[in-house]
């Protein structure tokens, strides 16, 4: 069993960028505008989709918290040891739609090609490996919930087989385009893409945090004490209160 610590996060929600606005109340939001990435010093994403634009910014955020100032790290010891774990679920279908209104417009045989990449649904994890020099094992998780526990649990069994030494786990949770939303049945109240940083090597205190794992149910305890995962925005709340969490995870009987 391994010592984990989450390190560093980033938020995105309907309210902003950064952790601090989890706690601001906007019933009203609930969609995450378009983000303009060069007004954030982030050049070279404005091609990027929507969702892998996020998913950068939300990883940014999670370094510059951790104290990762390089963003791309030029030690192969660092970088191959490092990895990516994207949970999300059906967040290609905007571009999916936008590459049939070309189709529709211009024909399949003139169809512009720059659209095509961003309807695989890994495409996420491949720009922000890319853009972040993460050449570690690289992963998408896609189910029913993109905030599921099991990239959490991924990541950290990464860590525990000693395959990395750290991963970045980014939950990706927005709407379906209107056209799909009966034929998906998405349960969602707001937009968030929350990124989160786990390491071996502890930064600052950590409070210790367990993972309880018991007939297909997962359970967190925070100093011993219970916390029930809803989703990655809930967790990334703890974490803000708490400043630093330790993982310390085992499969318990």
């Amino acid at each position: 069993m391994s010592e984990i610590y989450l390190t560093g996060i980033g938020v995105i929600t309907p309210k902003g960028i950064g952790k601090g606005n989890i706690f601001t109340e906007n019933k009203n939001a609930q969609t995450i505008d378009d983000i303009n990435t060069t007004k954030l010093g982030m050049k070279g994403l404005n091609k990027f989709s929507k969702v892998s634009k996020f998913a950068c910014i939300a990883v940014g955020e999670a370094y510059s918290d951790a104290g990762l100032k390089e963003r791309i790290s030029n030690d192969p010891s660092i970088s191959t040891r490092s990895g990516l774990v994207i949970g999300e679920n059906l967040s290609n279908l905007e571009s999916i739609l936008a590459l049939d209104a070309d189709v529709k417009k211009y024909g399949v045989k003139n169809v512009n090609p720059g659209l095509f990449p961003n309807t695989v649904l890994n495409v996420v994890a491949g720009y922000t490996s890319i853009y972040y020099g993460i050449k570690g094992i690289n992963t998408t998780i896609s189910n029913s919930d993109p905030s599921n526990i099991n990239s959490l649990l991924y990541a950290i069994d990464l860590l525990n087989n000693n395959q990395l030494d750290r991963v970045v786990v980014c939950s990706i949770a927005l709407f379906v385009p209107e056209v799909f939303k009966k034929l998906c049945n998405q349960k969602l109240e707001s937009e968030s893409v929350v990124a989160l940083i786990l390491e071996k090597e502890k930064i600052g205190k950590s409070p210790q945090l367990k993972i309880k794992h018991y007939n297909g149910h997962h359970t967190l305890l925070i100093n011993d004490e219970e916390f029930t995962f809803t989703d990655f925005l809930g967790l990334a709340k703890k974490y803000t209160e708490q400043s630093r969490m330790e993982f310390q995870t085992g499969y318990m009987p």
